[in-house]
């Protein structure tokens, strides 16, 4: 049995109860979580669980209406993903997905003194520059 409940941000396509690992991925600002790191899902081994984040207004939410605040949507991801970060993890973030997953490490050091293991980002200036 599963005791995650079911979050609209945070998308487990292939949940691995014994998975070592989640590995979450954060699209860049035009796209869809799952579009985006499908390819993930497929190929990495089941010791990782590839969790997929979906913004408002692409891929499953596109009904939703589309929010470019940051601090709102950091926030928002904040409150789902304390719920999964029992095991270890490791954050991967391309363009604007970057600096959310950056934003988002440094809530969770600050507030719950826990960061991932590795944090991976692409494709977006240093936050400081």
């Amino acid at each position: 049995m599963n005791h995650l409940h079911s979050s609209k941000w945070i998308l487990r396509p292939k949940p691995q109860r014994e998975a070592k690992l989640r590995l979450f991925c954060f699209p860049y600002a035009g796209s869809s979580g799952i579009v985006t790191y499908k390819h993930l899902v497929d190929m990495l081994p089941d010791l990782i669980e590839v969790c997929p984040i979906e913004l408002p207004g692409r891929g499953t939410r596109i009904s939703e209406q589309l929010n470019n605040n940051l601090d709102i949507i950091v926030k928002q991801i904040f409150n789902e993903i304390t719920n999964y970060l029992d095991k270890p993890f490791v954050f991967l973030g391309h363009s604007m997905g970057a600096l959310i997953c950056f934003e988002l490490t440094n809530k969770l050091k600050i507030s719950h003194n826990k960061m991932p293991l590795k944090l991976y980002v692409s494709a977006h200036k240093a936050p400081y520059m």
